[in-house]
């Protein structure tokens, strides 16, 4: 399982504490996690396009698992609760 952050900013940089929490709890569960940064790869932005075809009204940055293909739309206001929940195994 990987967990990827599909954005075009350093989230890190813009004070998503939502970031902070999902590393924290991949790390913890040894989860593979990755930033893709759309800016940089025509590929990951391709990617990302097709995500938000599939998931209507999603908008980067957003999380997105890669065995479920869920996604959750985290901001420094997400409680580390749903982070939690949303990776359980």
């Amino acid at each position: 399982m990987a967990v990827y952050l599909y954005s075009k900013e350093c989230q890190g940089c813009k004070g998503n504490h939502a970031l902070n929490k999902v590393k924290q709890v991949c790390r913890e569960k040894g989860i593979d996690f990755q930033e893709r940064r759309t800016i940089f790869w025509k590929k990951w932005e391709e990617e990302a396009n097709e995500i938000m075809k599939i998931n209507e009204g999603l908008e980067l940055p957003f999380f997105y698992r890669d065995d479920t293909g869920d996604v959750l739309k985290g901001n420094s206001l997400t409680p580390l609760e749903t982070i939690t929940k949303w990776l359980k195994d």
